[in-house]
């Protein structure tokens, strides 16, 4: 963590899972966590495109959208029973099953999704149903084995391709010479710097504050 507050990871990218299906991939990281997208396809299209937020506490919520339906999984405050549904053509299934702390999600046939859902071996692992099922055993007893992961925490990929989330690189020197080391920044008026710097971080910890300018925002550090 920098003086200019935490280098948030916001990041966007493309890579190839083992059986060759492409994943596309963004993550934005905050306050509250981290919000995952990607999409999965293979020579018959769109596999399932999904989205796994996580807290502190880990794991808390997955969205999976496929051609059998659309599925919502999240842990209770508790911690110890997860609720959600499928919603398919012919209806909704409601979900509700157990949990413990240290669970994941482990998604059949897509390692990528099943690293970003917090999978170690233990939790529940959806099907290309969108059936759940229980797994206590070792992670390498899983269907959709969790793919090794960087130490950011992003799944390797196969032809793998990074991007930042925002539309620039962070590092441009700025007034004094300063460098703001989270993921973008943005110059903005000195009048509206109440504390000195000239450029303020897009990536806000504390809450976006915009200038006069709606598309500035920066470090709810000044007035």
């Amino acid at each position: 963590m920098s003086e200019h507050g935490p280098a948030w990871l916001r990041r966007a990218g493309t890579g190839r899972q083992p059986d060759g299906s492409l994943v596309t991939w963004s993550v934005a990281e905050g306050a509250r966590g981290r919000r995952w997208r990607w999409t999965v396809t293979d020579d018959a299209g769109l596999r399932h495109a999904g989205l796994v937020e996580l807290d502190a506490g880990g794991f808390a919520r997955l969205e999976l959208d496929s051609r059998g339906g659309m599925l919502t999984l999240h842990p209770d405050r508790e911690r110890t029973m997860a609720h959600g549904n499928v919603v398919r053509a012919e209806g909704v299934e409601p979900l509700a099953v157990p949990w413990s702390d240290g669970e994941g999600v482990a998604i059949e046939g897509d390692g990528f999704g099943s690293a970003v859902a917090s999978w170690q071996g233990r939790g529940w692992v959806v099907g290309h149903d969108l059936r759940l099922r229980r797994l206590d055993g070792a992670a390498e007893s899983a269907p959709g084995l969790a793919l090794p992961a960087d130490d950011r925490g992003v799944p390797d990929l196969l032809d793998a391709q990074e991007w930042p989330l925002e539309a620039q690189d962070c590092g441009q020197p700025v007034d004094n010479d300063l460098r703001c080391e989270a993921p973008v920044m943005k110059v903005v008026d000195k009048s509206l710097a109440g504390c000195g710097p000239v450029a303020y971080c897009w990536s806000c910890p504390e809450g976006q504050r915009t200038s006069s300018d709606p598309a500035c925002v920066y470090m709810g550090r000044g007035n």
